[in-house]
């Protein structure tokens, strides 16, 4: 459920899955400066079904896999989240 609702806040045009560009935003509001091509190898990383974007089953499975950087506190993730809720 809690990985539910942290991809629903991502997924803002609430299409299904995540793009580049609100991958991009969530990495900048956690403060990671990330180049387009560094982003978008990130997504076709995660990307299981070579669509270009980050369906949930992904989702989950990458924050499984790659657990956040200890230097995130939980409130400042939960801080990222919030703007996603403007």
């Amino acid at each position: 459920q809690e990985f539910r609702e942290m991809f629903q806040l991502v997924d803002q045009d609430h299409g299904g899955s995540i793009d580049a560009d609100e991958f991009k935003k969530l990495l900048q509001m956690l403060g990671m400066e990330k180049s387009d091509e560094e982003i978008q190898e990130m997504v076709d990383k995660i990307d299981s079904t070579n669509s270009g974007e980050v369906f949930f089953p992904d989702f989950v499975r990458a924050l499984k896999q790659n657990r956040p950087d200890p230097k995130y506190s939980e409130a400042m993730v939960l801080d990222a989240f919030k703007f996603f809720t403007k």
